[in-house]
């Protein structure tokens, strides 16, 4: 078509159609300003085709174009700095999971009901130097017990408020997982959309696209993903290496809850066999977590790791270094479970605590081999004797068999013995009496460490009831009424006296030693995370400078194509009014 005559007006109206267009594209940009993960749309225009009028040899064709089109709406991402960004996202949401987690410890610590644990733990031990100045005084006597109740009152309190968070955190975890499947199935569902808009390689679904990246960007801060596009412009997503997304299909994560614990952990439900205890977990959390091996990446592992797999106590060991981070502060805290290690070391203070201050009041010895014939096979004494009711009571431990040391231990005020021990246990007396070879012992009844109820741990501890109903049942004297001096003086001496299940350090050391390196632990996450948000924060810079929105920019934009499309809109008036002209004078 020929840019005269009737062609003229052709060509006007590509110019109204392509600044049309462009105001269209402009005021959706400038309507979407401030819309999360919009990319901006650039308008590219170009000439339609040519006309040739003449072709002269050794001189350029004679051409007569026919109008303006829109070459290309410009959709641009930076591939690169998007999965950059997603990855520094992610390993900044795993530090910051860590840090929130031991503010939430160091809360639990320093503000139980507006007074710190500590404050009970020096109260108790100011009762235990009280009652060395005359352990026979009432006052001094109710005082001990008073203390001794606030302390383990105090410290089960902060064990519950530990358990309590351990289980708000394992609902967090089923919470993301039920996140994860639903940001899966949302971009399944985009994926279709995309694919079918855009089948016909003609349309581009920029809104669409807008949508499935800003799930992706929301899928980062909880897991490691993997992505590409595929030919039919689908997104696929691996998460931790395993296919989460297959272009139009989710396989969902399972939140699989341990039938003893009832911790969930994460499962891949497609490829797990609960009925044959095949379980393909997400993560092998025996492995460490570094970031030179992109391994740190996530809150959801970040939780599972700071949760652990169940509620510890002073039977749980604890890593010495926070190797498994490649961190090396000189804690005794790790990764492998921040919940777990803490309530393991806190439950260790207070066995060390209970175990000997009862062992002052009740104190034990041996029981030698002239007294009995004790038999030790595989590890075990074991110790056969006839109870009061006349019924054999066999004695197993994995250490010598103990008796309450008569000649040593103190009595109440009925001087009646065995001594009371300050703390019981709920299902365990101290004490088994029998008669062997004429004699009474009272044979002291062993922690085993396969039953917890045999055991001083936090939850199985109570300050002795008779104790706590008449105080003058309180061991602290002889037989011959003697006031017992010497233990008085062991009550205040274990104060200041290194533990070696304390790592030779006294009560208030492990203690403080503890909150410390809960505290310089806290600093090491916290300062990663604060790292890691600048970098997250100037990668997002980045990037809003390739498909950010600038209001003046647009605002300009818009003047320009307004200025195009009335001189469009002239155009085709004054051509109309000459094509008039003309008609009318023929």
């Amino acid at each position: 078509m020929a840019s005269s005559g009737m062609g003229t007006l052709w060509v006007g109206s590509t110019g109204l159609r392509a600044a049309s267009n462009a105001i269209n594209t402009t005021a959706n940009n400038l309507a979407n300003v401030n819309t999360t993960g919009y990319v901006r749309q650039q308008v590219l225009q170009s000439d339609m085709v040519y006309t040739t009028l003449s072709t002269t040899p050794a001189i350029s064709d004679e051409l007569v174009g026919v109008g303006v089109d829109i070459a290309e709406v410009v959709h641009t991402r930076d591939e690169f700095l998007d999965k950059y960004l997603r990855s520094e996202n992610g390993r900044q949401y795993f530090y910051q999971a860590l840090a929130d987690t031991v503010s939430e410890i160091e809360t639990i610590f320093q503000e139980m009901e507006g007074e710190e644990f500590q404050y009970a733990l020096n109260d108790f031990q100011q009762a235990c130097e009280e009652i060395a100045k005359d352990p026979s005084d009432s006052v001094n006597q109710n005082l001990i017990i008073q203390k001794a109740t606030l302390f383990l009152s105090r410290a089960q309190a902060v064990r519950e408020s530990l358990t309590t968070y351990q289980e708000n955190m394992n609902k967090q975890v089923q919470d993301i997982i039920y996140t994860i499947n639903d940001i899966g199935h949302q971009i399944t569902e985009l994926n279709k959309a995309i694919a079918k808009v855009e089948a016909g390689n003609v349309e581009t679904a920029y809104d669409m696209r807008d949508e499935r990246d800003n799930l992706l960007d929301e899928l980062s801060q909880y897991v490691k993903i993997t992505y590409s596009e595929v030919n039919d412009h689908t997104l696929t997503i691996q998460i931790e290496g395993t296919e989460f997304v297959d272009g139009k299909k989710c396989y969902e994560l399972d939140a699989y809850a341990d039938p003893v614990t009832g911790y969930i952990n994460p499962t891949w439900s497609h490829l797990t066999d609960y009925n044959k205890g095949d379980i393909k977990y997400l993560y092998d959390l025996t492995k460490s977590c570094d970031t030179n091996r992109n391994t740190d990446i996530g809150s959801l592992k970040s939780l599972l790791i700071a949760r652990g797999d169940k509620q510890a106590n002073y039977l749980d060991s604890f890593s010495d270094t926070l190797s498994a981070l490649g961190i090396d502060t000189g804690s005794d805290l790790t990764n492998e479970s921040l919940m777990v290690n803490v309530e393991s070391r806190l439950d260790t203070l207070v066995h060390s605590i209970v175990t000997n201050i009862n062992e002052i009041f009740s104190p034990t010895r041996e029981l030698t081999n002239a007294e009995a014939d004790m038999v030790y096979e595989n590890g075990i004494y074991i110790f056969r004797a006839r109870a009061t009711n006349g019924a054999m009571v066999t004695f197993r431990s994995t250490e010598p068999i103990r008796v309450w040391d008569e000649e040593n231990g103190s009595l109440g005020a009925d001087k009646t013995g065995p001594g009371e021990e300050l703390f019981t246990r709920l299902f365990e007396d101290r004490y088994t009496q029998v008669n062997y070879r004429g004699k009474t012992y009272y044979v002291l009844n062993p922690e085993d460490y396969s039953d917890t109820a045999t055991t001083y741990t936090m939850t199985n501890v109570e300050v002795n009831p008779k104790l706590a109903q008449d105080c003058t049942k309180l061991p602290y004297q002889f037989a011959n009424g003697d006031v017992d001096m010497t233990m008085g003086l062991a009550l205040s001496s274990v104060w200041t006296t290194g533990m070696d299940e304390l790592g030779g350090k006294t009560f208030v050391e492990y203690y403080n030693y503890l909150i410390n390196d809960v505290a310089d632990l806290g600093s090491v996450y916290q300062g990663k995370a604060d790292t890691l948000t600048t970098t997250v924060e100037s990668l997002e810079n980045k990037r809003q400078e390739v498909i950010g929105v600038s209001s003046d920019e647009e605002l300009s934009n818009l003047i320009r194509y307004q200025s195009a499309y009335n001189a469009s809109s002239r155009f085709i008036t004054v051509m109309s009014e000459m094509i008039e002209t003309l008609v009318t004078q023929l």
